[in-house]
């Protein structure tokens, strides 16, 4: 059978666009670190130390162990000569790759136009790439999460060895944050539900996803047992955004329920959801819109606004751009990749400056974009 080819005409603007977007992502990136430099943040001492244990040999310490992937980095770039600068030199050109990733992906769901509208969507959003400065692990799971959609997706198009690929590409999310867990959860639904191009990948679909299951079920003990604080005591006492007294919600006393002194493998939570469910719907639903908004208190209301006013515009447009192609299974995996992180935020809590969000903004502007083109 002759495979057709492709327009030339097609191909030189698609690879022109390609190129454009990639070499602004490149572009946006350093001219940020020119004028940022390199950052650090409050978690940054513990990737530095654990990489300092790395490098005597020595096993890692409390919540290092929970981000073994990015403490790797470090130790890496650190006995490469290259420090921390190294760090967010590597950042920068992943964010680049994630950049094409994204462009692909929009292609894919919807027409180039939506590839390069999504992409430069991801590229000029300052507010998500500054975190690229950062020696932090928000920056390359922000990547991650969309390298694991697409290779989620290249795995039940085309089989074979490609399920090792995207489990691989997972197990690296999840060594970058836990919430890689989520992502392994996605594959595995998306993989079981979908029917294989050919009927000889079923035994790979079925293996890869069960692996998938069976990872996150094993390892999530260890790192809820990890955590400073447990989901039951974020409950109990109603965390809103973390570490904001002034947001927390207050939540009905259950003398029979003590989630407070619960620990991080208890069902306590779930009993306290049961007997109360209206007051724990209320905490879930109002993380869950406070992580959306990106608005916070602490913020200006010139800054808060602008930022609600220009998400409430994406978000039309994504619920829109879903509408459109939604019965597309690529567009079912990235918004159950987006839900998955929501439910997160909805079990534990909104983050502090709203990185919770950025970890699922690229995919949701892959809806919007869909829109826009």
């Amino acid at each position: 059978m002759k495979v057709p080819l492709l327009d030339p005409h097609v191909f030189r603007r698609e690879s022109l666009a390609l190129s454009t977007v990639v070499a602004t992502s490149l572009a946006v990136n350093f001219a940020l670190l020119a004028v940022m430099g390199v950052r650090t943040g409050g978690d940054t001492i513990r990737y530095v130390e654990g990489a300092a244990h790395l490098l005597r040999g020595q096993p890692l310490e409390g919540m290092q162990a929970l981000f073994p992937g990015y403490v790797a980095l470090v130790a890496a770039a650190a006995k490469a000569g290259a420090g921390l600068t190294g760090v967010v030199l590597v950042q920068i050109v992943v964010a680049a790759v994630a950049t094409a990733v994204i462009f692909r992906l929009g292609g894919s769901v919807s027409s180039v136009a939506c590839g390069a509208i999504a992409a430069s969507l991801f590229a000029l959003n300052v507010d998500l790439a500054r975190w690229h400065l950062f020696v932090l692990t928000d920056s390359l799971y922000i990547a991650f999460v969309v390298f694991a959609t697409a290779a989620t997706h290249a795995a039940s198009e085309r089989g074979g060895w490609r399920y090792a690929a995207a489990v691989l590409v997972v197990i690296v999310a999840a060594s970058l944050r836990p919430q890689g867990r989520l992502l392994a959860i996605a594959a595995a639904l998306y993989w079981i539900a979908r029917r294989p191009v050919e009927r000889r990948h079923a035994v790979a679909r079925y293996a890869a996803a069960a692996l998938m299951l069976i990872a996150v079920a094993v390892t999530s003990g260890a790192t809820l047992r990890a955590e400073a604080e447990t989901p039951a005591r974020w409950l109990g006492n109603g965390v809103v955004i973390w570490s904001h007294e002034a947001s927390r919600l207050p939540m009905p006393s259950d003398p029979a329920i003590d989630l407070l002194a619960a620990d991080a493998t208890s069902v306590a939570p779930i009993r306290y959801a049961l007997w109360h469910p209206v007051a724990t719907t209320r905490l879930a639903l109002t993380r869950v819109v406070v992580e959306l908004s990106h608005a916070r208190p602490f913020y200006s209301r010139a800054h808060n606004v602008a930022v609600v006013l220009l998400l409430s515009v994406t978000y039309v447009c994504a619920a829109i751009g879903f509408v459109r192609i939604r019965r597309q299974p690529l567009a079912q995996l990235i918004a159950l990749t987006i839900a998955l992180h929501l439910v997160f935020v909805a079990a534990t809590f909104a983050d502090w400056d709203g990185r919770f969000l950025l970890y699922v903004l690229p995919l949701v502007n892959v809806f919007a974009a869909a829109a826009i083109a």
